[in-house]
C-alpha cells in the first residue's frame, strides 16, 4: 500500500476506461523507475559529507547502506465489458524473484517467469548483451567480471545498487511484464474450454516469491502443489467468506447467502515456509 500510495501514482486505465496491458506496463514502469530514484536519492544523503560529519567512524560502515534488492508484483485486471475485454493479470519482475501459478484442479505448478526471462547474465544472454553496451565496451572493462557485475552482483536489474548504477548506469530498475487470462466465472463446462482460457483458467493462487524460495524447491517444484491441496484440506486453514445475498447471520432457507471455502494465505504462508526452512536445513546439513 505504501508503494502504490508514494509511486503508483496517476491512473493505470487507458483512455477507454479500461485496464489494458499496455497502460498498466507503463504505470508500473513509471512506479519502478519513482521508487528506484527515491531509493538512490536516499543513498546519496546517506553518503554526503554532511551526513558523514554527522556520524562517528564506527557508526559510518553500519549506517551506510549501498546495497539493492528485486522485486515481483502482480496487478490483477477486471472484466471491461465497455471494450468486451475479459480479465487478466499482469506479473512484473525486477531481477530474478519469482511468480508461481498453482492449478486448482490438478494442484500442478507453472513457474511463469523461468530463468531465460529473469535479470541475470548466466541465464539471459540478452541481459549480458544489454549490460555489455551500458558499460560501453565488449568485455565490460572492469565493470562485469565473469557473469557479475562489478565482480559481484548477480542480477542485472534491481532497486537501489547504486555503486552500479553511478557513475556508469550499467544495471537498471525496469520490470519485465509477462500477462494471462484470469477465468471469472464458476462454470466448468469440458476441459478444452478450460485449456482454451488460458494457463489461470483454473488457478487456485500465485505465488510471489524470492529466488531463494525457488531454490529450496526448485528439484520438485509440484511439491508446493502438495503443500497448498493438503492445506487447503485442514478445516483450520480455511475461512468462509458469505457472498453478496442475505448477509452474514442470515437464517437458513431459501433467502441465505452462498458461502464459500478459500484457503487461509497466513497457513499458507506458514506452511510453505515451514517446508523451506527444513530443505534448507537438509541441504546445510550435506555441506
Amino acid at each position: 500500500m505504501l508503494f502504490r500510495s508514494r509511486h503508483l501514482k496517476g491512473s493505470s486505465y487507458a483512455p477507454t476506461g479500461c485496464f489494458e496491458k499496455d497502460s498498466i506496463e507503463d504505470s508500473l514502469k513509471r512506479a519502478c523507475s519513482s521508487a528506484d530514484s527515491a531509493i538512490l536519492r536516499h543513498m546519496r544523503e546517506q553518503d554526503s559529507t554532511q551526513s558523514k560529519l554527522r556520524r562517528t567512524v564506527s557508526q559510518l560502515s553500519a549506517q551506510l547502506d549501498d546495497s539493492g534488492s528485486t522485486a515481483v508484483f502482480m496487478l490483477m485486471a477486471p472484466r471491461c465489458p465497455r471494450r468486451n475485454l475479459a480479465p487478466f493479470a499482469t506479473v512484473g519482475w525486477v531481477g530474478d524473484s519469482i511468480a508461481l501459478l498453482v492449478s486448482r484442479r490438478t494442484s500442478s505448478v507453472a513457474l511463469l517467469n523461468p530463468p531465460k526471462t529473469w535479470h541475470t547474465m548466466e541465464s539471459n544472454p540478452a541481459e549480458r548483451a544489454r549490460v555489455l553496451k551500458q558499460a560501453n565496451t565488449d568485455d565490460g572493462y572492469g565493470l562485469v567480471i565473469g557473469n557479475r557485475v562489478l565482480g559481484a552482483l548477480k542480477v542485472t536489474r534491481a532497486f537501489g545498487d547504486i555503486p552500479a548504477k553511478e557513475p556508469v548506469p550499467v544495471i537498471s530498475a525496469e520490470p519485465n511484464f509477462y500477462h494471462f487470462d484470469v477465468n471469472d466465472d464458476d462454470d466448468d463446462d469440458d476441459d478444452a474450454d478450460a485449456a482454451a482460457a488460458g494457463p489461470a483458467g483454473d488457478d487456485q493462487c500465485v505465488i510471489l516469491a524470492s529466488d531463494g524460495f525457488y531454490d529450496a524447491f526448485r528439484a520438485n517444484l509440484q511439491r508446493i502443489g502438495a503443500i497448498i491441496r493438503h492445506t487447503a484440506s485442514l478445516p483450520t486453514s480455511c475461512v468462509v467468506t458469505t457472498d453478496t445475498g442475505a448477509g452474514v447471520g442470515a437464517s437458513p432457507g431459501a433467502n441465505a447467502a452462498p458461502t464459500t471455502a478459500r484457503i487461509d494465505p497466513a497457513a499458507l504462508s506458514a506452511a510453505l515456509r515451514s517446508e523451506e526452512r527444513r530443505v534448507g536445513k537438509e541441504c546445510r546439513s550435506r555441506w
